[in-house]
């Protein structure tokens, strides 16, 4: 059965609004808990919804603060970890709703950052986690004047924004997906000095913790993006001391699930829902 599609606005403590895509059976065997890439936003995952939804899981797409429909500004924040205070409101909501199913995080490219330091952080309050093109480390975009230019500002004009612009060829080669990027008015692509360092102070931690998350993890990388280092989601995998697959496709962009080729990464993500959790 195909899964129906709702949207949600969970309230943080402080009565932040952050917007939440849903895509649900009426039962279902766990929820992915999707969380995007720096501009992106978790409503354009229908497919992948359409795809896990056959082996009887859901989704929930959530946009964090700063992204797609969810409030603040484009791309600010002030640290790192309030991107999970944005997932701990989400599981909680999930929680709430299905308290005996299991729920796994799903990350794309920033997004696997953020999920990666929750289930350190949280590893009571998820079953699973799974990275899609993680953003371990970004050092291969930086020339050399970049990392002392980032840290004058991070400390003298924070938000300063960097670049405005998203391209959507760097991420995918299928016509159709850049066609859509490009049309999508919650991906604007701006880039502020704050969240570049946070994301590469973010990306050391994961690696770091790697050997303290025992959860089942599988890792979803490209040999050739050009958009995040790969070398370090390797590493990160072979420091997992639990579960651990791995699954590299070889010639794809670092938007593996909207890249021509996906049917082969949904398959894997369906192989390893079904075969991890038979039981639920």
């Amino acid at each position: 059965m195909q899964a129906g599609i709702s949207t949600l606005k969970l309230t943080g403590l402080a009565g932040e609004h952050l917007h939440v895509t849903c895509w649900e059976r009426p039962e279902v065997a766990g929820i992915l808990l999707l969380i995007p890439g720096k501009n992106d936003h978790g409503g354009r995952y229908e497919e992948l919804a359409e795809q896990v939804s056959t082996v009887g899981w859901g989704v929930w797409g959530l946009d964090l603060r700063g992204q797609g429909r969810s409030f603040g500004p484009p791309a600010q924040v002030d640290r790192f970890h309030e991107f999970l205070e944005d997932v701990e409101i989400a599981v909680q909501a999930i929680r709430t709703r299905y308290p005996h199913r299991p729920i796994v995080l799903v990350g794309y490219s920033m997004g696997a950052a953020v999920a990666v330091e929750y289930c350190a952080q949280h590893p009571e309050k998820v079953s699973g986690l799974i990275g899609v093109s993680p953003c371990f480390c970004i050092e291969n975009r930086l020339t050399w004047w970049m990392p002392p230019t980032l840290q004058v500002l991070d400390w003298l004009l924070p938000h300063f924004i960097l670049s405005r612009s998203y391209n959507p060829l760097a991420v995918t080669r299928d016509l159709e997906q850049q066609r859509r990027i490009a049309s999508d008015p919650y991906m604007d692509g701006t880039t502020r000095a704050r969240l570049i360092m946070e994301l590469r102070r973010a990306a050391k931690r994961c690696l770091n913790v790697a050997n303290r998350i025992e959860l089942p993890v599988l890792t979803l990388i490209s040999p050739s993006d050009r958009i995040v280092d790969p070398t370090a989601a390797e590493a990160f995998h072979r420091d997992l001391p639990g579960n651990a697959t791995i699954c590299r496709y070889p010639g794809l962009r670092h938007d593996l699930l909207h890249e021509e080729g996906r049917e082969a990464v949904f398959r894997d993500i369906c192989v390893w829902l079904a075969q991890v959790w038979s039981h639920a």
